[in-house]
């Protein structure tokens, strides 16, 4: 168990989470529907760390927004199933970039234990975690933690994880 502050501070589309728990963590998050998932770092520096939050449909497809640490503006990513049943599979993605530049990209997802492994064809890889009708996956490898959040009235509670392990802890965060 441990105690400490969080602060979350609006940047453009995208959300900067300053964690204090006797070690700093700082990391980016986006709001998808009632989840916020972020992927954060130790220390003062999210360098490198990017977040994906996507929304299953009833079809299976994937409704999408992602950030990256140091930049103030979402992009947005879909992904049908071309393959598989539940969340795992072959997924074809298209996005658009914060700058308005689309892509289109192929997607695996994997099971990880209690988590999910996405791997993108643009040599992307990150972990996720499916909590319901969402999965919030982090990206930036063993650097990078990743927590998906409930947004709460009266806060925000979380499941979190980290790249390299299929282990999950629990946060909740109470506003002052």
């Amino acid at each position: 168990m441990y105690r400490g502050s969080l602060e979350v501070i609006e940047h453009g589309d995208v959300y900067q989470f300053r964690w204090n728990a006797g070690n700093q963590y700082d990391g980016v998050g986006v709001v998808n529907g009632d989840v916020v998932a972020v992927a954060f770092a130790n220390g003062p520096n999210g360098t490198g760390c990017g977040v994906v939050d996507y929304n299953i449909q009833d079809d299976g497809s994937l409704l999408g927004r992602w950030g990256f640490w140091g930049k103030d503006e979402a992009g947005t990513e879909t992904a049908t199933r071309t393959n598989g049943t539940g969340l795992e599979g072959e997924y074809d993605g298209s996005g658009k970039n914060p700058n308005g530049i689309t892509y289109k990209v192929k997607i695996t997802v994997e099971p990880a234990g209690n988590l999910y492994r996405f791997v993108w064809s643009n040599n992307t890889d990150g972990v996720g975690i499916k909590q319901g009708d969402n999965v919030a996956v982090g990206i930036g490898g063993a650097r990078c933690g990743f927590v998906a959040y409930e947004i709460k009235s009266d806060g925000l509670e979380g499941t979190w994880g980290g790249y390299g392990s299929d282990r999950t802890g629990t946060e909740k965060a109470t506003k002052q």
